[in-house]
């Protein structure tokens, strides 16, 4: 037992080395060809996934516990215990994932146990991460940018690269488990191994925008004190002084402004008085009230910039609270401050008479956030402060997945961080210019504009899960008719 655990809980770390800050995709690979190779001669299939799932998220998002401890203001035990809860719920999907696999691959033919392997992760990811409110991260996709796999998603979404990626590997395992010409089934492994990268590319003509990136670094526990706010405020509208100009786009992170924006009426109408008459656009991240103890997570437009973002996708527990636990925190008589989610339907916000998409945070996770507004969007504006989660893995897993969605949509974007590397991001998912982390900076370069629009764009996640569909009749249709001829022919031998 305890060997089995330490054999898939490594496994399941070397899963994460393939992902930021580390980039070690061949180690994923071999990782996920290892379980497959395990996952067929174990019998307590359910168990190989959740131990696997254990490797995954201890290491791959042990930056939950520095949220709970650092923030909660909980103790370090009980901040422990949560985090402990947290990763053995999301092993429970690796779980059934291999669960699945397990019941159902001994009823089908040995040729198509890779079809239905890759079949029960690409499911098993897509329920983990809508599930519940769902938990996208280290999805494997989010790992394959820079790799043949990376090819499918413009034109498929994030779920199938990790298909091909599965089904890859279970076909080189496949062929590690037969002789003779049954190795065969190996070369269809290595063929999905060399997809040709394609990449599109953007006509270098296209309109270019100026972005300033002011990068605060404030320290999460320094956004709630008064007196270093007013501090705090100055700095911020310092920096934008600096920077305004004709036609110039500048940006500050996630709550920059921790007051809501009701509070600062006065201060924000000077401010947008300012950058009108330079012809300055300014996006601002900032509270805004819904109701006494209610606000959202907004993206705020000012000068040549109108409208606003509210977040629609929150973080269980760290900026809402479940419907279930609100009767009895109110029964304790705690009032506590709850982040409520913006409309599905927002109108886009427009710069310079352009329009962008915005994402928030956490919503870098869920790629149809953006795709219901990409097909209108120039490019990508996304603001996040991830001092709550410390010196973690978090920041540059975070920046990856930015990555992954400039590229699935073929636009560029503003990655715009409170406590570092900021970035700005071209078509193809590469860093064109970036600050450090952890360091107070400026940044100022250039986007393109664009009216591109992936297949992935028009169509979603949808061809993805109809071919899982298709795929299930085909193989259950196959082992049905292997089934008949088998039966038949035993009737054959009986009767004579």
């Amino acid at each position: 037992m305890i060997r089995n655990f330490i054999q898939l809980f490594s496994l399941g770390a070397l899963i994460t080395l393939g992902f930021a800050p580390f980039y070690k995709f061949q180690l994923l690979l071999l990782a996920i060809l290892c379980f497959y190779l395990i996952l067929n001669k174990r019998k307590q299939a359910f168990q190989a996934g959740f131990f696997l799932g254990i490797g995954i998220n201890t290491i791959g998002t042990s930056w939950i516990f520095n949220s709970i401890y650092e923030y909660g203001h909980i103790s370090y035990i009980l901040s422990g215990l949560l985090t402990v809860l947290f990763v053995l719920y999301v092993a429970t999907f690796y779980g059934f994932i291999s669960l699945l696999y397990g019941q159902l691959c001994k009823k089908i033919h040995f040729s198509l146990q890779p079809l239905l392997f890759a079949a029960c992760w690409c499911s098993g990811e897509w329920l983990k991460s809508h599930l519940f409110g769902g938990f996208p991260w280290l999805n494997l996709g989010f790992a394959t940018l820079n790799t043949p796999f990376a090819s499918t998603l413009p034109i498929l979404g994030v779920y199938a690269p990790g298909f091909l990626i599965c089904l890859s590997m279970g076909y080189l395992g496949l062929a590690l488990q037969k002789t003779g010409l049954q190795r065969l089934y190996g070369l269809i492994g290595i063929l999905l191994c060399l997809i040709p990268n394609a990449h599109e590319h953007i006509n270098p003509t296209q309109p270019t925008l100026n972005v300033s990136i002011i990068q605060g670094n404030v320290k999460s526990p320094d956004k709630w004190d008064e007196q270093f706010f007013w501090q705090q405020f100055a700095d911020y509208i310092a920096a934008i002084q600096k920077h305004l100009a004709n036609k110039q786009l500048i940006i500050l992170p996630e709550a920059a402004l921790s007051v809501p924006r009701s509070y600062l009426a006065q201060q924000l109408t000077q401010l947008e008085k300012i950058s009108k008459t330079a012809n300055s656009a300014v996006l601002i991240g900032i509270p805004e009230l819904s109701t006494k103890f209610d606000y959202y997570n907004t993206l705020m437009a000012l000068g040549s910039a109108t409208g606003s973002y509210k977040k629609q996708q929150l973080v269980p527990f760290g900026e809402s609270i479940p419907h279930l636990l609100l009767p009895v925190l109110k029964l304790l008589n705690i009032n506590l401050v709850n982040t409520v989610p913006g409309g599905k339907m927002q109108p886009l916000i427009t710069v310079f008479n352009q329009k962008i998409a915005s994402l928030i945070c956490y919503e870098l996770a869920y790629p149809e956030l953006l795709r219901a507004q990409a097909s209108q969007a120039k490019f990508i504006v996304s603001i996040s402060d991830d001092g709550w989660f410390g010196h973690s893995l978090a920041l540059h897993q975070h920046l990856q997945m930015a990555q992954v969605l400039s590229f699935m949509t073929q636009k560029y974007q503003v990655f715009v961080n409170n406590n570092g590397l900021s970035s700005l991001i071209n078509n193809q998912g590469e860093i064109i210019a970036q600050l450090p982390a952890w360091q107070k900076s400026q940044l100022n370069g250039q986007v393109k504009l664009n009216d591109f629009i992936t297949p992935w764009v028009i169509y979603g996640d949808t061809p993805v899960f109809i071919s899982l569909i298709l795929l299930a009749l085909f193989t259950f249709k196959h082992n049905y008719l292997r089934v008949m001829k088998l039966t038949l022919l035993r009737r054959f031998i009986t009767s004579n």
